[in-house]
């Protein structure tokens, strides 16, 4: 009787881990898909690194701000989303975006 109780309940608890891993399966593949829709409506432009801000953080949070010309010829300045302690480029250094 007890061996039949701890199957059961060894049952249980793998259906359940297995539901829970069909779950996370599933929610990372919409997350790829949505990632991936996003990434090919985006447009690729070559900028440069002007300066750098802090963001409102501390002093010692260096975010890039990127220059770059549009398809029509005006020039915007975007700032990085992410900051580090230590300058992650140079000024002066160019690098492809993608809007």
């Amino acid at each position: 009787m007890m061996n039949q109780a701890a199957r059961t309940s060894l049952g249980k608890s793998t259906v359940s881990v297995l539901i829970l891993g069909i779950g996370l399966l599933a929610t990372a593949l919409i997350w790829i898909g949505s990632s991936i829709v996003a990434t090919c409506s985006m447009t690729a432009v070559d900028g440069t690194v002007v300066r750098f801000d802090h963001g409102g953080r501390s002093l010692r949070s260096y975010q890039p701000v990127i220059s770059f010309k549009t398809a029509n010829g005006r020039r915007e300045e975007i700032t990085g989303g992410t900051s580090s302690t230590q300058p992650a480029y140079d000024i002066g250094t160019g690098r492809t975006d993608l809007l």
